[in-house]
């Protein structure tokens, strides 16, 4: 992952965010929003966007990787026993109306889902909405890339090779088996990854006023690469302390780099 949320460019765009609302500088804040922009405020827009159906959406087709844009409430993604790929909106407050609806499209092997329709000034005052998204238990993803605005992800899944996470305003928590590797940026949330049974092998964090922590089995062997401004490193692993930045444990077999301002870095042995 590119390093872009370098220390003096994070304390302008926090200062940014909270003088003048998540909407102004969404585009700024967030590395990969796919093609998402917002603006005069309200606009939501993004490419291709007649090649988009409206609405909740059940699935049949496996896919290997799912991306999702979302810009308030919550985005949760789950597994079940069924054999579709279920996308529902869930609404907690106000009127679905048609523009508010989810947006989806399949290309290939890929699933993209939208928060609503491109190109409306979305009215969202009194408005609240979550994305629901079930996959098979027996569909192993390659990758899952959620790029939100103001939104909690919660995702819980068995295996999977790779999440790409990237944030303005949320936190992330990630219930897994197994993963290869966890990709991600935020500003103002923290992640929280409980992995049961192997990896990440790769870990690349870049987070502002956040705490990142990281619960993984006890026979996990890593290099933590780690930087922080007005944080702390604390782990529950026994290593050794290679310079003022890196924390061996074991012989050091995954690749973890996490950067922070305002917020620490714990890690549980479980």
């Amino acid at each position: 992952m590119k390093k872009t949320l370098l220390v003096c460019l994070i304390v302008v765009l926090v200062v940014i965010a909270s003088a003048f609302g998540i909407g102004y500088g969404v585009g700024h804040l967030i590395k990969n929003a796919g093609n998402i922009s917002i603006s005069n405020g309200s606009s939501f827009n993004y490419s291709d966007a007649k090649s988009y159906k409206a609405g909740d959406a059940e699935i049949s087709s496996k896919i290997s990787k799912l991306t999702i844009n979302w810009l308030s409430g919550n985005v949760k993604v789950s597994e079940y026993s069924g054999n579709t790929l279920i996308i529902k909106d869930e609404v907690e407050s106000g009127v679905l109306s048609d523009e508010l609806k989810l947006r989806w499209k399949k290309s290939a092997d890929e699933v993209v889902v939208q928060y609503a329709e491109a190109g409306k000034k979305l009215n969202l005052d009194g408005f609240k909405k979550n994305l629901l998204v079930m996959i098979p238990s027996s569909w192993i993803l390659d990758e899952l890339e959620i790029d939100v605005v103001s939104a909690d992800s919660v995702v819980s899944l068995k295996n999977i090779e790779k999440i790409d996470w990237n944030s303005v305003n949320g936190t992330l928590e990630v219930r897994i088996d197994s993963i290869h590797s966890l990709d991600g940026e935020t500003v103002n949330g923290d992640v929280d990854l409980y992995v049961s049974k192997y990896g990440p092998r790769e870990l690349d964090l870049e987070s502002v006023n956040s705490n990142v922590i990281i619960s993984v089995p006890s026979n996990t062997s890593f290099t933590l690469k780690h930087d922080s401004v007005n944080g702390s490193l604390d782990s529950e692993f026994a290593g050794k302390v290679s310079g003022n930045k890196t924390f061996i444990v074991g012989s050091g077999d995954y690749d973890w780099d996490i950067e922070s301002v305002n917020g620490d870095i714990i890690i549980r042995e479980r």
